[in-house]
C-alpha cells in the first residue's frame, strides 16, 4: 500500500502550497486529506501561518486542523524527497520578498534553515518540485509583463536564474515527467520549456486570476488541482466579485472543471501542483500525490492582483 500527497498554492485567507496526500491502493486513492500552511484566517486566527490538514475535495468549504505549527509568512512551498521546502518572506520598505527556504519534517513536525532566498526583486509566486531531474523550479515577477524562472538548490538555499518568460505567472506545477505548466496573470493555461523559457499557450482557463493561486499534479493519474482565486463581474457587469474555488484542469485544453468553493482562502504559489511520485513510484511532491498532504494559506487585504 503507497501513501500519496497533492500539493497547491494560494493566498487570501491564503493556500501559498499545497499538499495532498492519502493512502493509495493500486487503484486510486482513497484519502482525501490535503495539508498547507494557513496564513490568515477570519475564522481559525489560532492557525495562521501553522501548516494545515484539510479535506481538498469536499461538498463544502474547508475547516482547518493544525498539523505543524509555525509563525513565519510565507509565499510559496513544494513537496521534495519526504520533505516539505518553504519560501519565507520579509518586507523591504513597502514590497514583500523572499527570506529564506525552511525544510519541514510533516512526521516530526520540525523545521530546518536550509538557506537564504537571494536574486529576487518580488516574492515567489509559486515552487514546483521536477522529480525527472530533482531540480525545484520556482516563478518570481521581473517586470509588469514578465515573471523570472528560476531553480533552488535545496541543500543551500541558492537561487540560479535559468530565463525570462515572456508573461507573468502565478502558478507552476511540474507532471512527473517533468513538463511544467503555468496560469498567467491574464488566465492562460501554458507549458513552459524547464530549459529555454519558451511559453506556449496550450488555452484560456476561462478565469482571471487575482492575488495568489497553486497548482499541483496528482501523480498517481496526473490529474492537476488547481486552488484558483479570481475575479468575475456580477450579473449587471457593474461590480467585480471575487471568487476562491478548487478545480481541476484539462492539460491539453486549459479547460477548468469547478469544484467546491474556498470560502475566503487562496492557494498560490500549489499551487497548485504536487511533485511527488505516484502509483508505483514512492515519490512525494509538491504537486501529486504520495506520502505526506499539504497547502499555504494566507490573507493581504492590500493585495488584489499585485501578488509578486
Amino acid at each position: 500500500m503507497l501513501h500519496s500527497t497533492k500539493m497547491l498554492v494560494g493566498r487570501l485567507l491564503l493556500l501559498t502550497s499545497i499538499l495532498t496526500g492519502g493512502v493509495m491502493t493500486a487503484n486510486a486513492a482513497i484519502d482525501n486529506t490535503a495539508y498547507g500552511i494557513l496564513a490568515f484566517s477570519n475564522d481559525q486566527p489560532a492557525l495562521t501561518n501553522s501548516i494545515v490538514r484539510f479535506d481538498l475535495i469536499s461538498d463544502q468549504e474547508p475547516t482547518f486542523a493544525r498539523a505543524v505549527s509555525f509563525s513565519t509568512t510565507s509565499t510559496a512551498g513544494a513537496f521534495a524527497n519526504d520533505c516539505y521546502y518553504m519560501a519565507t518572506t520579509k518586507m523591504s520598505g513597502s514590497k514583500e520578498v523572499p527570506a529564506n527556504l525552511v525544510k519541514f519534517n510533516l512526521e516530526t513536525g520540525s523545521s530546518t534553515p536550509v538557506g537564504v532566498l537571494e536574486g529576487y526583486d518580488n516574492l515567489i509566486n509559486d515552487m514546483t518540485f521536477d522529480n525527472a531531474t530533482q531540480t525545484m523550479y520556482a516563478v518570481s515577477r521581473i517586470s509588469d509583463s514578465q515573471s523570472g524562472l528560476y531553480t533552488i538548490n535545496l541543500t543551500t538555499g541558492a537561487s540560479t536564474h535559468v530565463a525570462n518568460l515572456d508573461r507573468r505567472f502565478f502558478t507552476l506545477a511540474a507532471t512527473y515527467a517533468g513538463q511544467l505548466y503555468g496560469i498567467s496573470f491574464a488566465g492562460e493555461f501554458c507549458s513552459i520549456n524547464k530549459a529555454s523559457g519558451e511559453v506556449t499557450v496550450v488555452g484560456h482557463t476561462g478565469h482571471y486570476p487575482e492575488r495568489f493561486q497553486s497548482m499541483s499534479f496528482d501523480h498517481s493519474d496526473e490529474t492537476l488541482y488547481w486552488i484558483a482565486s479570481t475575479r468575475r463581474l456580477n450579473e449587471s457587469g457593474s461590480i467585480e466579485i471575487s471568487e476562491s474555488f478548487v478545480a481541476t484542469i484539462d492539460t491539453e485544453t486549459g479547460a477548468v472543471t469547478r469544484h467546491q468553493n474556498f470560502g475566503d482562502n487562496q492557494l498560490p504559489g500549489p499551487g497548485s501542483g504536487a511533485d511527488g511520485g505516484a502509483g508505483s513510484r514512492r515519490r512525494v511532491g509538491r504537486h501529486t500525490f504520495v506520502d505526506q498532504p499539504h497547502a499555504h494559506l494566507r490573507r493581504r487585504d492590500a493585495e488584489v492582483d499585485n501578488a509578486g
